[in-house]
């Protein structure tokens, strides 16, 4: 997101492009991607794209809720190494490579 320290937020109620994609707490490649899909509209102002912070505040609360289905789905438990045929299983153990030898002596 850039230097986000530098970007004063306080006391604005129109935001440049990197003040908008700092305030809804993505990136601005992220908000230039996005922004045209959503109801906010920019509005041009001595050359500068200019958001209204009220916009995006309405936008954000109109935003559906984070659903516990939406997030990354958990790893399934492991299988029991006793359901498994006793071959696999026993190449399945956890087993080292080579006994532990100490690099350095101990003194």
């Amino acid at each position: 997101m850039g230097d986000v320290s530098s970007i004063k937020l306080e006391g604005k109620d129109w935001l440049t492009e990197p003040e908008a994609a700092c305030y809804c707490g993505v990136s601005l490649r992220k908000f230039q991607t996005d922004a045209p899909h959503l109801p906010i509209r920019p509005r041009r102002f001595m050359g500068k794209k200019l958001y209204e912070k009220a916009a995006l505040y309405a936008a954000i609360s109109n935003s559906p809720f984070w659903h516990q289905g939406t997030e990354i789905p958990a790893a399934r438990p492991a299988m029991p190494i006793s359901g498994l045929s006793p071959d696999l299983a026993r190449r399945l153990r956890p087993e080292p490579l080579r006994p532990f030898k100490p690099r350095k002596k101990q003194t």
